[in-house]
């Protein structure tokens, strides 16, 4: 099954549905299945009932129980030999209802629906007492856990503002910072040691800043 939702809020699904089934598995050559398939588009509304069918079947059934020996005795074996005909005609319907889940509270709604559904199937699955038989009770599901909160900042939530995050987390303290070094900016003696090499000589308590080329 494959949906498509279109800004309408209508579903459009593309639909194939296989039901198969051994007709015989005595054969030396391997066994024999019947398929039923079913293959359509359809074009639904959000929370609408469709409903497909066309998988009919019908088939023809027997069965002989007897005695061994006695029952295959001609006329006599009657008497000590049971059979049955049967035809049993299948017409499966396929009913299908999409739900379009627009977000996480629409989502915990629908899982809570069918949750609460298996759980009942599931207490209603219990045997009938018997006064020889041990009363075996199946054990009862957990319920369904509440949804969970939305995050702040969605689903309506509001974002916590600036004061509020300076009151909640402390804000690191401004580091100090040491005062900009004084540059004496009067001549110094300027020595040159080779034709493409010049030294400058500082003068006690100057200091050049870092990331500078002078």
């Amino acid at each position: 099954m494959k949906p498509q939702v279109s800004e309408s809020g209508t579903v459009k699904l593309q639909i194939f549905q296989e039901v198969s089934s051994v007709q015989s598995t005595t054969l030396s050559a391997g066994i024999i299945t019947n398929r039923r398939a079913i293959e359509s588009n359809v074009l639904v509304d959000d929370g609408q009932i469709i409903v497909l069918g066309g998988l009919i079947e019908e088939r023809i059934e027997g069965n002989e129980d007897k005695v061994p020996g006695l029952g295959d005795v001609p006329v006599v074996g009657q008497l000590f030999r049971y059979d049955s005909r049967r035809r049993v005609k299948t017409n499966l319907l396929v009913f299908l209802r999409p739900v379009i889940v627009r977000d996480g509270a629409g989502a915990h709604g629908v899982t809570a629906d069918r949750y609460d559904y298996i759980r009942a199937l599931r207490g209603d699955s219990q045997l009938p007492s018997h006064w020889a038989l041990p009363d075996l009770k199946p054990e009862p599901l957990p319920g369904m856990p509440p949804p969970p909160a939305p995050l702040p900042g969605r689903e309506g939530g509001a974002a916590p503002s600036a004061q509020q995050g300076s009151a909640l987390s402390p804000q690191p303290e401004a580091a100090t910072q040491a005062p900009a070094p004084v540059v004496d900016s009067r001549p110094s003696t300027v020595i040159q040691t080779a034709p493409n090499e010049v030294v400058v000589p500082l003068r006690p308590g100057t200091s050049i800043a870092p990331g500078r080329s002078d």
